[in-house]
Formats: C-alpha cells, sequence, structure tokens
C-alpha cells in the first residue's frame, strides 16, 4: 500500500479505534510468546481477537457506507 492509499484508508478509523487496533496488536504479540498451557488457546485467541478486530471494522464500514452497512443509531 503507498503512502497516499494509506492516508485515504486512514480517514475512516478515528483516533481512539486506531488506538484499540493497536492495542489488541500489542495484546496479541503479548499473548503468543506466554508459555503455552494449552493446545488450542492461541486459536481461541485469534478467534476472539478477530471478533474484536470485526466490531472495529464495523464501525468503519457504517461511517464510510451507511446505505449499505446498518446501524441500529442511524
Amino acid at each position: 500500500m503507498n503512502e497516499k492509499d494509506k492516508e485515504e484508508s486512514i480517514q475512516f478509523i478515528d483516533k481512539k479505534e486506531d488506538e484499540i487496533l493497536n492495542l489488541l496488536s500489542k495484546a496479541h504479540i503479548l499473548f503468543i510468546h506466554l508459555p503455552k498451557l494449552h493446545p488450542t488457546a492461541c486459536e481461541e485467541w485469534r478467534f476472539y481477537l478477530h471478533g474484536l478486530q470485526g466490531l472495529i471494522q464495523h464501525r468503519i464500514c457504517v461511517r464510510a457506507c451507511p446505505e449499505i452497512f446498518t446501524n441500529n443509531n442511524n
């Protein structure tokens, strides 16, 4: 992704959402380096992490294309 594309994509993300995504990324890095106590822990972690990322993505989609993505607050 070139800088112009990156700048355009960032317009849809507000500062708090960007901060949340960065914190999730940091939490992921910390978690995957913990000692493995259960064989499916990392799979479950990724599943729920993707769910949290999806919530932020939905917020962005609602703002970017409200005619397509629904929001009960509209």
